[in-house]
């Protein structure tokens, strides 16, 4: 009954951090015009440091694996792939929108659209 209720708290957390992370990473998709530009006309661009803070979530979720001192080839894949998502993520945001400016333009002007 303990290991039951060990993977139910394990889905529950699981899925409600994922969840959130993708209400939180699709309420921030910069959707105007220099965003398509700035992906070649190919669809909005995550902002917000979404992909960042997925990094954070997985190696948070993943702790046992990713601050363990194992030296086994899952260990190390799982910190190779954590460490990726946080890095692609910080550059994704960086090389686009450092400061948050675009997305914060993009927004007032959405709410300005719906006065």
């Amino acid at each position: 009954m303990n290991k039951f209720l060990k993977l139910i708290k394990s889905i529950l957390l699981w899925g409600g951090l994922l969840y959130w992370w993708f209400l939180y990473s699709y309420r921030n998709l910069d959707k105007s015009e220099a965003a398509y530009q700035y992906t070649y006309n190919s669809g909005p661009v995550p902002s917000g440091y979404s992909f960042f803070i997925l990094g954070i979530i997985l190696a948070f979720l993943l702790r046992k694996k990713v601050f363990s001192l194992k030296k086994s080839i899952g260990s190390i894949l799982v910190k190779i792939f954590v460490a990726l998502i946080i890095i692609i993520g910080l550059y994704l945001q960086i090389s686009y929108d450092f400061d948050l400016s675009k997305l914060r333009e993009y927004k007032n002007y959405q709410i300005e659209l719906t006065r």
